[in-house]
């Protein structure tokens, strides 16, 4: 069975507002679960972790590590290949692994905005959130 992360914003009355989901292979959810001590739920609990900036930070982070090392590994392909179509072929998937990561940041960018739009006294909602269930 598969797991789900959600992303929630609170309004400043009433529940959590689900905005979306992310299954459990979806590069999303890794980087949340890697990154943070995220709450799981069971049937009987609606529970949910904060997600603050710092929390986005060090996803970030990790996200920018990991595409330095997918460039590099690229760069050092690209200087052995020699017209190998294997070599050419894995060239091919690791630049396709950094379009992917390219949108995980994207995305987690556009979380961020989130939150600090959470921050104005002028705003309808009070935090984002999420859970593991």
């Amino acid at each position: 069975m598969s797991t789900y992360l959600t992303i929630y914003i609170q309004p400043k009355e009433g529940k959590p507002i689900g905005l979306t989901s992310y299954s459990s292979n979806h590069e999303i959810y890794n980087y949340f679960r890697e990154n943070m001590n995220i709450v799981y739920l069971n049937d009987e609990s609606e529970k949910y972790t904060e997600i603050t900036i710092q929390d986005i930070n060090n996803i970030y982070t990790s996200i920018n590590s990991d595409f330095v090392k997918l460039k590099n590994k690229i760069d050092l392909f690209k200087t052995c290949a020699n017209g190998n179509s294997e070599i050419l072929y894995e060239i091919l998937e690791c630049e396709e692994c950094l379009d992917e990561l390219t949108n995980v940041k994207h995305t987690i960018r556009f979380i961020k905005e989130l939150i600090e739009e959470t921050a104005f006294s002028s705003s309808d909602y009070t935090k984002v959130l999420c859970n593991i269930g």
